[in-house]
């Protein structure tokens, strides 16, 4: 994705021109980012019966990159707080702290590592939440993994804990998750691998206030693809999952997985994006062992001009509920612009517009958001 000609001048003018450059001390460069917004909702609470409100959305970002010959440690710390005005409803925050490093042990060994830290609020309009007004989410991860790119076959060894406290119920877990992916790596443009995992969900209360053992243990495996020809690169995958309960009363989430990620850049101000998920959530509804989210999201981004970005994109997220007659789907579409300034300031309009329907009376919401804002990056 060389960018050649004119073209390849404007966008190479456009880097020089508005990119952060970051603030170098010795060994690390750091970047800060802060954004401010001001903006409105049509229904601020996401809820049925909701109501709009005007709100502010402030979220500010550290960001200490290594600038090591060899091995690599980076910090990052971003957080956010949306407040709604004249509105009973809950400021919305978020915190998430990450230290990541890499120890390069020989040419074709790596091992490393990474701790992180999140800490966010449960929308009082999701399913989970019941009578509550939504607890806080405190989630910690340690993971650690090894990776050998020697001869014709890829190894990638990972394992992760992740310990979530829920603030005010009884669905405090830690989970712990092992992985094993092999690749053809043989230089040509499509890389071929297979990927197995198992996992392991222990939760703190034996039986929940529901009366079900919800602790489990699950695993995945699929094949898939990874690429990179021409304007084309990234990664797809598809394959087979399962989590099993303690409980014989709940039924196993099982199911076809597919995920994926992919980027076209059909020439170089042009750039579109595609993301695929499956995940199995965990959940505390009586009779639900949980539910299966399958998420598609569409971006599309066009430089206007060198310092003008437009963008646009549109997601859809079905998830089933297994045990309860619970099907859930949203669809919603984006559209903005960004000017930049210069390469430290920008300014950024985007409005959304989001639809849930539900198959449980009473749950369908709309929403529409329109937000103006002002980015700072040094």
């Amino acid at each position: 994705m060389t960018p050649t000609g004119e073209t390849a001048d404007q966008e190479g003018e456009a880097r020089a021109s508005y990119e952060p450059l970051g603030l170098r001390r010795g060994s690390f460069v750091t970047y800060l980012t802060s954004r401010s917004a001001l903006g409105y909702s049509t229904n601020a609470g996401n809820t049925a019966a909701g109501s709009g409100a005007a709100y502010t959305d402030n979220r500010s970002e550290i960001a200490v990159r290594s600038d090591f010959a060899r091995h690599a440690l980076d910090f990052t710390l971003r957080g956010g707080l949306r407040d709604y005005l004249d509105s009973p409803q809950k400021s919305v925050p978020n915190v998430e702290a990450i230290v990541s490093g890499r120890l390069d042990l020989t040419e074709v060994d790596r091992l490393g590592g990474t701790l992180r830290y999140d800490w966010q609020r449960e929308s009082s309009s999701s399913a989970e939440v019941g009578t509550a007004s939504g607890s806080d989410i405190h989630t910690l991860t340690a993971s650690v993994g090894y990776e050998r790119r020697a001869g014709l076959i890829g190894l990638d060894l990972r394992g992760a804990v992740d310990r979530t406290i829920y603030s005010g119920d009884d669905r405090d877990n830690t989970a712990v998750t092992g992985s094993l992916r092999l690749s053809l790596d043989n230089g040509a443009v499509f890389r071929p691998f297979v990927e197995t995992s198992a996992f392991a969900r222990l939760r703190d209360s034996e039986v929940d206030e529901t009366g079900f053992r919800r602790s489990s243990a699950g695993g995945e495996a699929k094949v898939g693809l990874a690429f990179d020809h021409g304007t084309v690169s990234g990664e797809v995958g598809a394959g087979y999952a399962f989590e099993r309960f303690d409980d014989a009363a709940l039924g196993d989430l099982k199911g076809f997985v597919a995920d994926g990620s992919l980027a076209w850049q059909p020439n170089p101000l042009t750039t579109f994006t595609l993301k695929a998920d499956t995940v199995f959530e965990p959940s505390r509804l009586a009779g639900a062992s949980g539910s299966i989210v399958r998420s598609l999201d569409l971006a599309a981004e066009y430089a206007l001009r060198p310092n003008i970005i437009l963008n646009a994109g549109a997601a859809l997220t079905y998830q089933d509920y297994v045990g309860v007659a619970r099907e859930v789907t949203t669809f919603s579409v984006r559209g903005g612009a960004a000017w930049k300034l210069n390469r430290e300031v920008e300014l950024g309009l985007v409005a959304t517009h989001s639809i849930k329907d539900s198959t449980v009376s009473g749950e369908d919401t709309q929403e529409t958001t329109v937000e103006a804002a002002i980015t700072v990056r040094r």
